[in-house]
This record gives structure tokens, C-alpha cells and sequence, in this order.
């Protein structure tokens, strides 16, 4: 495996820079148990509690240098330059934690000579103990929740919480993607555990944004069945989109071009946000615009005949779901559906969405 520089300075010794690829970051957590345990056991304030929170602060470093490491080796950089490290503590409601976060600008180097290369692409490979514990660690958990596939999720409630306090902090410290599908197995269960209702968000923070949409955007799209609408799981992901920011038109645009989709469940998502919009973005937001403003008709006008007492017929509305309206009536007095199959409350987010659209679009074009 191809060793990684890592630097603070912005040069890479014996070598140049021959492209920058972009920045990279990493942000690992040491959790509110752990530092609860270092107080509770010292013996000596400065002797052997001191020496064990450094040891655990290490170890926070070199797993946050081999996620750095990680992330510039699927680049296919050489380096990561201007590096900085930086140890925050994160203190709230009575926990404390601390934070590393780490920096840099992943490159290509070229060389000044082979034997210079050779240095850093020959060196022996090893594993440390940390590397190992973390690998050993991070499988056990991974088992016990591949084990949910054995059991009936309909019973779940009966034996939540899952996880421990001490897997919740390790899972909350990483960015574990492979841990999603069985995480929001206990998340969506009948009766999650106000451990797992906490924890869940928190994670799903942890992860790479696309990777974060992936899963919060499935988990809706398959809460929307029109014929099986799960509102009360629709509104827990709502409320994660909303902590984290994480709307995306594009992907509605992939739900809304699903089959069997509940629009009017779909639409209070478009009320949601994102912390910087792009000129890509807003190509998005105005296709999924367009695709709201070209929904074809589910209801229709018709002529109806005159009864016994009546020779003349009269055109009436009749909704998506047949019942039949005087031809003014804009919302069925029965379902309240227009004829395009969307409630009052729908419309109106969609017009809402609308002024965002073309607010946006006029300060993209002030920028211009």
C-alpha cells in the first residue's frame, strides 16, 4: 500500500507539486463515556489520569491521520499539504466530548528522482495495535447488527436498545457507512429506544454528505407508496433533512419520477434547505419546478345529464378519486383533491417553493 505524506507545510520535500486535487477533512469524536471514565478512575491528576487521556488523544490522532490518509489514497494523490490539526472540546446538557478535525489539500507530486520516491512508496508495511483494535472493534459491532436479519423486526420494541453506550460512542466517532442499513432498521422499528432516536441523527451527521443523502432520501422515497404512506417515518427524516441541511432537488426529482409516488406527502419537503445553493442546484430546483407545473391531469370536466326533472346536462369537475363537483369548485367538497390530484396545503408549498426559486434565481443573476 502507497504510503501518504502528511504535512504541515504547503511543499513536499524532494518533490513538486504537479496538481492540487482538492481539499480533505476528517472530524472524529472521543466520546462523552469515555471521558467520563478517565475522570471517574484516576488516581493521580497528574500522573495517571493525564497520561491515559493523552494515550486515548492519540489514539483520536492516528485514526483521524489514517482517514486522512484513506481519503487521499482513493484520490490517487501523493500528499496532503497544509495540514492542520485541530482538538476542540464540544461540552453541553452535562456531556463533554472532544473533537479532533483534521485539514489539508490533497496532491500529486512528481519527484526529483526515483531513489526520493522510493523513500516514502518502499517503506515496511505494518499494522499498529490502534489500527488493529479499531478493525476488531468495528466487526463486532457490524455482526451485531447484521444479526437483526434473524430476528422480527414487528417485536424490535421488546428488545431495544440494541447497542451499548460504549458501540454508540465508537459508531458516533467514525464515518461508517456500511452501518447504515441495520442502523435505520433500529430507527424505523415499531418503537425505537430514546437511545437509538438520539444517536440515529447524530450518525447520519457523521457520514459523508452524498452518502448521508443516500440514506435519508431512500428510507422517504420508500415511505411515500401511495398506497402504503408512512407519515409518521416521512417526518422523522423530514426532521433530519432539516438538522443537517441536506435538501437535494435532484433526488426529489428522482422520487417524483418513481411510480406510485404521494406527491402531497412528497411536497412539504420542498419548505426545507441546504447552507449554500449553487448554479447547479438551482438548475435543479427549477427542473423540479417544471415538473410540479406540467403534472397531468387525474381528474376531469365532463358533461353530466339533466336528471328526470332536467333536460339539460351540465358539466361537472369530477375528482381523482370520482366523486363529482359543480364545475366551479376548484377542491373536491368530498377529498379535497384538485384535478390534478393535490390538496390546498400542497399548492401552496408548491407556490411557496416558487418564490425560492425565483429569489434565488435573481441573486444568482446580481452575482453575475
Amino acid at each position: 500500500m502507497k504510503k501518504i505524506i502528511l504535512t504541515t507545510t504547503n511543499s513536499v520535500e524532494f518533490g513538486t507539486i504537479i496538481e492540487y486535487m482538492g481539499l480533505i477533512q476528517t472530524c472524529l469524536i472521543l466520546g462523552n463515556n469515555a471521558v467520563s471514565e478517565f475522570i471517574s478512575g484516576f488516581t493521580d491528576l497528574f500522573g495517571g489520569f493525564s497520561n491515559t487521556l493523552r494515550s486515548k488523544f492519540d489514539e483520536l490522532y492516528e485514526n483521524a491521520s489514517k482517514e486522512i490518509e484513506d481519503k487521499a489514497r482513493k484520490k490517487g494523490a501523493d500528499a496532503v499539504v497544509g495540514m492542520k490539526v485541530d482538538f476542540e472540546e464540544l461540552a453541553g446538557k452535562g456531556k463533554s466530548m472532544f473533537m479532533i478535525s483534521i485539514v489539508g489539500t490533497a496532491v500529486k507530486v512528481k519527484f526529483d528522482s526515483e531513489a526520493d520516491e522510493d523513500k516514502y512508496s518502499n517503506e515496511e508495511l505494518y499494522v499498529n495495535n490502534t489500527a488493529l483494535n479499531f478493525e476488531l472493534t468495528k466487526d463486532e459491532i457490524l455482526r451485531k447488527l447484521n444479526d437483526l436479519e434473524k430476528r422480527n423486526m414487528s417485536t424490535v420494541e421488546e428488545w431495544n436498545p440494541y447497542l451499548t453506550d460504549e458501540q454508540w460512542n465508537f459508531i458516533l466517532s467514525y464515518s461508517l457507512p456500511e452501518y447504515a442499513e441495520r442502523l435505520s432498521d433500529l430507527y424505523n422499528a415499531p418503537k425505537p429506544s430514546d437511545t437509538t432516536q438520539e444517536n440515529y441523527p447524530r450518525y447520519i451527521a457523521t457520514l459523508e454528505i452524498e452518502d448521508a443523502k443516500d440514506i435519508v432520501y431512500g428510507n422517504i422515497q420508500n415511505a411515500l407508496n401511495v398506497d402504503n404512506v408512512d407519515a409518521e417515518k416521512i417526518k422523522k427524516y423530514k426532521s433530519i433533512i432539516k438538522q443537517l441541511n441536506l435538501f437535494d432537488a435532484k433526488r426529489l426529482i428522482g422520487i417524483l419520477n418513481s411510480d406510485g409516488i404521494d406527491i402531497n406527502s412528497l411536497t412539504p419537503l420542498l419548505t426545507l434547505d441546504k447552507d449554500i445553493y449553487r448554479e447547479s442546484d438551482l438548475k435543479d430546483m427549477e427542473e423540479l419546478l417544471s415538473i410540479f407545473d406540467n403534472l397531468k391531469d387525474k381528474g376531469r370536466k365532463e358533461e353530466v345529464k339533466g336528471g328526470l326533472f332536467s333536460k339539460a346536462s351540465k358539466i361537472k369537475f369530477i375528482c381523482p378519486n370520482g366523486h363529482a363537483n359543480n364545475e366551479e369548485v376548484e377542491y373536491c367538497e368530498t377529498c379535497y383533491l384538485n384535478i390534478k390530484g393535490l390538496t390546498i396545503t400542497t399548492v401552496k408549498e408548491i407556490e411557496n417553493y416558487r418564490k425560492k426559486v425565483l429569489t434565488l434565481r435573481t441573486l444568482m443573476s446580481n452575482l453575475k
